[in-house]
């Protein structure tokens, strides 16, 4: 038996409920559900199934499964079975290596991209791992990479500008193909720098379909609002619902606190422990904390209803057609999840637990 823990038994029930509500009305019913098939990760024992720190994952076409570990400094491969397959990466400054891996991407032609923060650089490698180049020379590299269209890279970065004696602060996602600047700059927000808001810069959760086309929401307590873009910025469609502050419950904000970490590349440890020791989550959650698009090009955006602390999809397709809401029943601390879709499959990883490190395994079936 391969070293896989189940960490519990837990069986998620999903309705996906059409025309329900204020929503459109769609033409039947279909129910989804969702188990948690098995778990990647282990305490203790085969160092292939301990993980450091997830930070990114990914489903290969053929429903494989790739592994981001910053802290191991490696993308481990796993079936979509959990059996690991192998890995590759290593820590150092020599052509290729990493120091600080904090996102990755499944190119267009079989092969990855991942950003390194700690360098200031995008690696590109083949199907067979072989490193073929790299974009170096950001001043702030993209944090989270997803893949373009044909050969480019579509990522999130951090970034600012001046106007007049202003200095503005925000979060930028673009596409770059071979240079440190994109060559468009698909979605942005800005705010004016306040030292009385040292901690809180404006930022999005994004995703990209198999043939590059971006979705994307800014985090907003106001705003349900999402945004489908072509690697261009021309764009294809937007999503907005009327959304209700939400406060969120004591135990969504106990929850963020204890898993808060402040990880952001150029602070020292000293500096990003003052920061999370003296955190405070915000009171209201966002209409929009999540964005996905599986193999099937169905848009899954990440939200919350009221008196259900644990996380909502509202499932479009690809023209922004609403086609379902699927509920669960997580508990609050699945707000924390990050979710990777898949066709039948799903993944679910905390990048900042304070447990050991696990992957969860989900089956997704459509009725």
């Amino acid at each position: 038996m391969r070293p896989v823990l189940m960490a519990y038994a837990l069986i998620l029930s999903i309705v996906t409920c059409f025309g329900c509500s204020k929503e459109p009305v769609s033409t039947g019913e279909m129910q989804v559900r969702i188990t948690v098939s098995d778990t990647i990760g282990v305490e203790h024992g085969d160092s292939n199934y301990v993980f450091g720190a997830i930070v990114d994952a990914s489903f290969f076409p053929d429903g494989r499964i790739a592994v981001l570990d910053v802290l191991k400094n490696r993308i481990s491969l796993f079936d979509r079975s959990g059996e690991f397959i192998g890995s590759f990466g290593r820590a150092g400054n020599g052509p290729g290596e990493f120091a600080e891996p904090a996102s990755f991407a499944l190119s267009a032609n079989s092969g990855y991209a991942v950003a390194d923060n700690m360098h200031g650089t995008i690696l590109f490698y083949d199907s067979t791992f072989s490193f073929t180049r790299e974009l170096r020379g950001f001043s702030n590299s993209p944090y989270s990479i997803r893949n373009g269209s044909g050969n480019s890279i579509v990522g999130m970065q951090f970034d600012y500008k001046m106007e007049g004696t202003c200095l503005y602060l925000g979060t930028r996602i673009g596409a770059w193909t071979d240079g440190t600047e994109p060559e468009t700059v698909i979605n942005s927000e800005y705010v004016i720098h306040d030292d009385n808001r040292e901690g809180f810069l404006p930022t999005f959760s994004f995703d990209t379909s198999l043939n590059g086309d971006i979705v994307s929401a800014l985090h907003s307590e106001t705003v349900f609002q999402a945004v489908a873009q072509t690697c261009n910025g021309d764009t294809l469609f937007v999503i907005n619902e009327p959304w209700n502050k939400r406060l969120k419950t004591g135990e969504e904000l106990a929850s963020e606190h204890m898993c808060y970490r402040f990880d952001t590349p150029g602070f020292s440890e000293a500096d990003r422990r003052a920061v999370t020791d003296a955190w405070e989550p915000k009171i209201f959650s966002n209409a929009i904390s999540g964005v996905r698009i599986d193999s099937n090009d169905r848009v899954w955006l990440k939200t919350n209803i009221p008196d259900n602390p644990s996380p909502v999809f509202r499932i479009y397709d690809m023209t922004g057609h609403f086609v379902g809401e699927a509920v669960t029943d997580l508990g609050a601390a699945a707000n924390n999840w990050t979710f990777v879709f898949h066709d039948s499959l799903a993944l679910a990883f905390d990048s900042n637990t304070d447990e050991y490190p696990v992957l969860y395994l989900l089956d997704v079936s459509f009725q």
